[in-house]
């Protein structure tokens, strides 16, 4: 086993997928170019390329749980610990807070984006929402 706890088998299966994901970014990427050529544009520049880039991402973190080549196998079985759980419900907590804070202080007025005809940060906030 190596330092990051994967077997050999794992290993190369990561590899495998690495390699796989890498290239379905490089060809999503070369069919978004080639549509763009064509004069479709079914997202704005930076939104379109990070679209794809974060599909191609999740598609190889589920990839990677899936066939059991994410973490090595481990000796000890975790559970979710107390600090781990008041952790997450502080985050949730101060993500609400903020959200809230900012809503009512109008510091997230959505008037002013009413010239604007760019929707990525709406494709982008959706995609991230989607996969995470």
């Amino acid at each position: 086993m190596n330092r990051n706890g994967l077997d050999e088998m794992q290993l190369q299966e990561r590899n495998r997928i690495g390699n796989q994901s890498f290239l379905l970014l490089l060809y999503l990427l070369l069919f978004d170019s080639g549509l763009y050529g064509f004069g479709i544009r079914w997202a704005p520049y930076p939104s379109n390329v990070m679209a794809i880039l974060c599909l191609c991402a999740g598609i190889y973190t589920i990839r990677l749980i899936r066939n059991n080549a994410y973490i090595g196998p481990s000796t000890k079985v975790s559970k979710i610990s107390r600090n781990t759980a008041a952790i997450a419900v502080g985050s949730a907590f101060v993500a609400l807070l903020l959200a809230i804070i900012l809503i009512t202080s109008g510091a997230m007025d959505l008037s002013k984006l009413k010239g604007m005809k760019d929707n990525g940060a709406i494709i982008l906030l959706l995609l991230a929402v989607a996969l995470a």
